[in-house]
């Protein structure tokens, strides 16, 4: 009796939080600020490369303005710029190289959002965020072939980057009923760099900023 009786609770209430649910996919285009050394001594940092994101989101509504939306978005950052390097303390930069960094972090953004007329009309949310580092390489190329390379990025080394950083998003955007437009803007505030004088050369997780263009599968009526 016991056992159905919790079973009939679990349905019901998944009814309810199905009810209220919005799911849907997201993609977009991001940018990041500088990061990653671009030279030996480090002075210099690649900028940041239009890069592209994926993502899932579920909404689930509190009542006809709020909704608490988490998310989870595949990033793909990138970094780039000239090839430069030192010869007796002279910096020099390569004419035929370029060196590029790419890494690939899952993104959890758990928000709270205002929707100024329920399923439509302007969005602004925010709240925190988790960033986790998966993979990622360095690669040097040339257009002579010669002193090219390419290695991967290692999370978790004594002067690198930590695979977990803990954030915050912040969002604004429209809804045009089951589509949605949104421009975020997400910080990391820990797995900082501790060296001050390359602060943030060995990190690709500070800040940046994504344009995504979204579609929601469920309606809620509320």
């Amino acid at each position: 009796m016991t056992k159905k009786l919790l079973i009939i609770v679990v349905i019901l209430t998944g009814n309810v939080f199905i009810s209220r649910a919005q799911v849907g996919v997201q993609v977009g285009i991001m940018s990041q600020t500088e990061a990653f050394p671009n030279i030996d001594h480090h002075d210099e940092r690649l900028g940041g490369i239009l890069s592209y994101t994926t993502g899932i989101t579920y909404e689930y509504r509190i009542n006809k303005l709020l909704t608490v939306r988490p998310e989870l978005n595949w990033l793909h950052k990138r970094w780039g710029g000239g090839w430069e390097y030192t010869i007796f303390d002279v910096i020099v930069e390569s004419e035929d190289a370029n060196r590029t960094m790419t890494i690939n972090y899952l993104e959890l953004p758990l928000q709270l959002i205002l929707t100024s007329k329920g399923n439509e009309g302007f969005m602004i949310g925010g709240g925190p965020a988790i960033q986790y580092g998966i993979s990622g390489n360095m690669k040097t190329t040339s257009t002579t072939g010669i002193n090219e390379s390419e290695y991967p990025y290692k999370f978790n080394e004594p002067y690198g980057e930590k695979s977990l950083t803990l954030g915050v998003n912040l969002m604004l955007g429209y809804r045009f009923n089951k589509v949605h437009l949104t421009l975020n803007c997400n910080k990391g505030l820990t797995n900082r760099d501790e060296n001050p004088d390359t602060f943030f050369i060995n990190h690709g997780n500070d800040l940046h900023f994504s344009l995504r263009v979204g579609y929601t599968f469920l309606k809620s009526d509320r």
